[in-house]
C-alpha cells in the first residue's frame, strides 16, 4: 500500500515508504499500525480532516482510521516532519526537534517513527535501540521495549511504523528532542515526525496527566490508521 495521506483538502502530512502486508492468514505481516501526528498551523474555522490510502489492488486491503485534533489553546507547541534517514549499525539520529520553550516548562512530546528495509534480509532494531530524547541525554529517554523486526522491501510488515511517548518536567530553555535508532546491519531507513506541546511552570497539569500527549492542538491532529490485507 502507497500512498498514506492525513488531508485538510490537500495533504498535510503522509507516510514516508510504503508499506507492505503479507496475505491474510499468514503468520505475520498481514495487518500494520501507523501514526502520524501533525500541527495545523493554518487551519480554517470548523476545519474538516480526512485519512486517504491507496491500495496496489483492489478489494485486498481493509483500512480504519482514528482523527484526534485539539486546539492547543494557551500551550506552546512544535512539530517537524523528518525526511528518509539511512540508520546504521550504530547510532543513527533520525530527526530532531528545536523549540524555544521556556525555562522550567513541562513538556508532552510524540514522535512516530517508519522504516523500511531495503536489504536482502530481515533487519532488526533491538529493544532499547529505538530512542526519543531531551537534549541528546539518556536520562529519562523513552525506548522501544522489544526488538523490532523489519523484514525485506516489498515483503511481510516492511514500512512498519512505530511511536514513542514521553513527558519532562522543568526543562532548560530551549530544548530539542531527537528521535535515534540503531539497526542490526545498513540498508535501513527511517523517519520520523516529532511534535512538542509546553506547558509554563506551575500551571495545572497537563489534562490526563501523562496522557496529555493526546491533546494535541493548533489544531494539532493524530492519524492512526489500521491496515489489514484481507486477499
Amino acid at each position: 500500500m502507497s500512498a498514506l495521506n492525513l488531508k485538510r483538502g490537500s495533504n498535510l502530512a503522509t507516510a514516508q515508504y510504503s508499506v507492505y502486508h503479507a496475505a491474510s492468514g499468514t503468520v505475520a505481516g498481514a495487518w500494520q499500525v501507523q501514526l502520524i501526528p501533525y500541527m495545523d498551523n493554518s487551519a480554517p474555522a470548523s476545519a474538516q480532516y480526512t485519512v486517504t490510502a491507496t491500495a496496489s489492488a483492489n478489494n485486498v486491503v481493509n483500512g480504519r482510521a482514528t482523527i484526534v485534533a485539539f486546539n492547543r489553546g494557551s500551550l506552546s507547541a512544535a512539530y517537524s516532519d523528518g525526511g528518509s534517514v539511512a540508520i546504521l549499525a550504530s547510532e543513527t539520529p533520525i530527526k530532531t526537534l528545536s523549540t524555544s520553550f521556556s525555562l522550567g516548562a513541562d513538556v508532552a512530546v510524540i514522535a512516530s517513527e517508519q522504516f523500511d528495509n531495503t536489504g536482502t534480509s530481515t533487519r532488526t532494531i533491538s529493544a532499547g535501540n529505538d530512542k526519543l530524547q531531551q537534549n541528546d541525554q539518556a536520562t529519562g529517554q523513552t525506548t522501544n521495549e522489544y526488538i523490532m523486526r523489519i523484514p525485506v522491501n516489498n515483503g511481510n510488515d516492511d514500512g512498519k511504523g512505530f511511536g514513542l511517548l514521553n513527558t519532562y518536567t522543568n526543562v532548560p530553555a530551549s530544548p530539542e528532542y531527537e528521535v535515534k535508532a540503531t539497526a542490526s546491519a545498513t540498508s535501513v531507513n527511517g523517519e520520523s515526525k516529532i511534535l512538542a506541546l509546553s506547558k509554563p511552570p506551575k500551571v495545572p497539569e497537563f489534562p490526563l496527566g501523562p496522557a496529555l500527549v493526546m491533546v494535541v492542538c493548533f489544531p494539532i491532529l493524530f492519524a492512526v490508521r489500521r491496515w489489514k490485507r484481507t486477499g
